[in-house]
């Protein structure tokens, strides 16, 4: 460890070194660190050589606190800003978390809870957690799902969740569930099997989560159904498994589980690219990658060998105070606070860092009169103050219990399009080395390009 912020020193493109005592050097690097919980600490840098302003959370592995990932609103899709998602489930810390398409749902795997919001809409990243906040993961897992019935002793194979921007091909069963909204309704005309819940989600011996419910409701051919609390399962009318679903009876017991390879995972929010991994920052995803890779404001969260978990944010665009951070940049912020592991989240004009509720960066985004505005954005990535309660969201929220959306809402989806720090600058760097993406990704990439 010691070795690597050494090194780091030495970068005469990056001082982004530990808190020195020289006169000369206090003037151009100056750091304080305060605790804000047992074991969590919010830690401000000022780095004229930038100039650079850093902000960074880290939380010790023994610290009682709980990370928890939040979906804007619940549902599928909205936005909301990070301070009131953090407001909102009394987070000591948040940051805020996916990129987001222009209807403000999220790119990647999102999961809280123990629930599988949606499977990505892209390939992509993850950082999750264990459910008894023993362990973190970063990386691109594969999403796998399954339905078992217990009369027939049947598993079907689920391909992806509350997922409608392609039909359904006959090979395949889709999972559609409460969250998804607007954003992913159930397939008229198609073989429809909808299932309530008779117990939370809970960890399953095969690495995965599973929770069960009993039939309710099997419509082949008709109209759509919602999930009314509930999940769907959804075949075409000539799949392989289409006579099986029709041939459930309701009350009879079915168990739909997910798995991200990763044991014991309940809780996953999306980002990319990897910054570091296996300690070595990754050369290959931090240069090279157009005006994304570019000095902006950036949003990441980190890992040590010990577990300690790093939030960090740096503001940008705004000369004279903090000018944002290229890609690699942001990768040696990281290996300089010892991460071995380190995923880039949203960034430009959504980052956003919250205390107790209350914004403390400074974000990039101005309303027509000036007046700066924190964006609204697709998730967040929480710190709890204690364990998290792990109750199942209610499928339909009152507006009583969402606290009211700042007015960044009405132009999230413009500006993440268009901003090269956030989805538009991801999808424009995707589309460089070829990745496929869907009808609603490519149409934000056109936007993006045509706003250059």
């Amino acid at each position: 460890m010691t070795k690597r912020r050494t090194a780091l020193v030495l970068l005469a493109c990056f001082a982004l070194a530990s808190v020195t005592t020289q006169t000369t050097a206090a003037r151009r690097y100056r750091e304080r660190t305060t605790a804000i919980a047992t074991g969590v600490t919010y830690t401000v840098v000022r780095d004229a050589s930038g100039p650079f302003r850093i902000r960074y959370v880290t939380i010790d592995p023994s610290a009682p606190g709980t990370l928890d990932t939040v979906l804007a609103n619940d549902k599928l899709p909205k936005f909301e800003t990070t301070s009131s998602m953090a407001q909102r489930t009394g987070a000591i810390a948040a940051i805020n978390g996916d990129f987001a398409r222009s209807d403000g749902r999220p790119v990647f795997t999102f999961a809280s809870d123990g629930y599988l919001a949606q499977t990505p809409l892209s390939w992509g990243r993850n950082f999750a957690t264990t459910w008894d906040g023993s362990g973190t993961y970063i990386g691109h897992p594969e999403v796998t799902g399954w339905a078992y019935e217990a009369n027939g002793g049947t598993t079907y194979p689920i391909s992806l969740v509350n997922f409608s921007d392609t039909p359904l091909d006959p090979s395949e069963v889709r999972l559609f569930t409460f969250q998804g909204g607007s954003a992913a309704p159930a397939p008229a005309g198609h073989c429809l099997v909808r299932l309530q819940p008779v117990e939370p989600p809970y960890t399953a011996a095969e690495a995965g989560v599973e929770q069960d419910f009993i039939v309710e409701r099997v419509e082949c051919g008709g109209r759509s159904l919602r999930p009314r609390g509930g999940v769907i399962l959804a075949s075409t009318l000539d799949s392989q498994y289409a006579l099986a679903l029709a041939s459930m009876t309701v009350n009879e017991e079915v168990t739909v589980g997910w798995s991200m390879t990763w044991p014991r995972v309940l809780d996953a929010i999306g980002g990319n690219p990897s910054l570091i991994e296996a300690g070595q920052i990754v050369s290959k995803n931090v240069d090279g990658c157009g005006s994304f890779c570019s000095r902006h404001p950036r949003s990441g969260v980190g890992t040590t060998p010990d577990g300690t978990v790093i939030l960090a944010t740096v503001d940008g665009r705004q000369p004279g105070y903090s000018v944002g951070m290229t890609l690699r940049e942001f990768a040696e912020l990281f290996y300089s606070l010892g991460a071995d592991y380190a995923l880039n989240l949203d960034g430009g004009g959504s980052t956003a860092l919250a205390l107790n509720g209350s914004l403390v960066n400074r974000p990039s985004d101005r309303l027509d009169d000036g007046t700066r505005v924190e964006r609204g954005v697709s998730s967040a990535l929480v710190l709890l103050p204690g364990g998290d309660p792990g109750e199942a969201p209610q499928p339909e929220p009152s507006p009583s219990t969402v606290l009211p959306l700042t007015p960044s809402t009405s132009w999230s989806s413009g500006a993440i399009a268009r901003d090269p720090a956030s989805t538009g600058g991801m999808l424009d760097a995707f589309a460089r080395r070829g990745a496929w993406m869907p009808v609603g990704l490519r149409h934000m990439l056109a936007v993006f390009r045509n706003s250059r």
